[in-house]
């Protein structure tokens, strides 16, 4: 992504960021939903306990919808966390959306990043779209320090087996 070419962060580092656990939470109240399982985590970054695939399971060529079963928690349908390494998030976006047509709910973390093909192919109108558009979120590294200079803002794509208005956007504040 050309957003990231001057970035001094190595790309592996890069691609291996955490969510802060804050803005985890502010995902799952804000979407009033619980967040299960995380598809595309490491042990030090999944924000789902042990319920997780790392890099060796890879989890792109795992069933999801096979593998998880449509599980409901006492709240209702659960829903899968998906913050994908950010140098390739297409193929992410795509496995995303094509699951989630099989009858799960996945949530996502993503670059603002709507003039790319992955984000039109299969984010625009193909999910509803949570936008963060007061502040960049600073990602953190393995020890959950903070990195800030996020060069890019974030969009919080949620897929789900069901219709819905794709042109409501809902702004989300942290």
């Amino acid at each position: 992504m050309k957003a990231y070419a001057k970035s001094k962060t190595p790309k592996p580092d890069r691609d291996k960021r955490q969510t802060p656990v804050f803005v985890f939470e502010r995902i799952q109240d804000l979407v009033n939903i619980e967040i299960f399982y995380d598809v595309c985590a490491e042990t030090h970054t999944s924000k789902c306990h042990n319920n997780y695939w790392d890099e060796i399971d890879n989890s792109l060529i795992i069933d999801w919808c096979q593998e998880l079963g449509r599980k409901e928690t006492p709240q209702g349908l659960f829903a899968l966390w998906m913050n994908p390494p950010y140098s390739n998030p297409g193929i992410w976006c795509e496995k995303a959306y094509k699951e989630s047509q099989k009858g799960l709910i996945i949530i996502g973390c993503l670059p603002d990043d709507r003039s790319t093909g992955w984000y039109q192919d299969w984010v625009e109108d193909k999910a509803q779209i949570i936008y963060v558009p007061d502040k960049r979120i600073s990602f953190e590294d393995a020890d959950g320090v903070p990195q800030k200079g996020n060069p890019k803002g974030s969009v919080i794509p949620v897929w789900m087996p069901f219709y819905c208005d794709k042109s409501t956007y809902v702004r989300f504040h942290l």
